[in-house]
Order: structure tokens, then sequence, then C-alpha cells
């Protein structure tokens, strides 16, 4: 049987979530082929990625004390 998810509780419920970004993750910033970005070193799953800066502003705004809603809100006020 498929329940129906109630869409709006369920947003609702992620925009108060507390996120906080792992402590071992390691960014250095770098110019990629004349661009900007953050190269994010996953050292528990040696893995690495490739982020632009106004994507680093916004994850890096998850430090355990704001929920989805604010970070979300700061981000498009600051970043547009």
């Amino acid at each position: 049987m498929i329940q129906s998810l109630d869409r709006d509780s369920s947003v609702r419920e992620f925009a108060h979530l507390v996120l906080r970004l792992r402590g071992d993750l390691k960014f250095n910033f770098q110019r990629h082929s004349g661009e900007d970005c953050y190269v994010v070193e996953d050292p528990v799953r040696s893995r690495y990625f490739r982020i632009g800066v106004p994507e680093y502003r916004f994850i890096a705004r998850f430090d355990g004390k704001r929920n989805v809603a604010d970070v979300v809100g700061e981000a498009a006020r600051e970043l547009g």
C-alpha cells in the first residue's frame, strides 16, 4: 500500500532541522580553469568534491545552531 505524503508538513519539518557539517571535512580554496572554487576533502570516505564559492558560503552556514529555514533565508538575502 502506498501512503500519500503530506508535503506541507514534510517541508515544515525539514525547515526546522538544525544541521552541522562534519568537523572532519577539509575545505581548500583553489582556482581551477580560471574559476574560484573549494575542494572538499572527505577523509572518512577518501573522496574529494569541487564546489563553487556561493555553494561553499551556503553550506558553511550549517553550524549546528541555526535551522534550515534560517540558513536558507540568510543565504537568500546575502547571496541572492
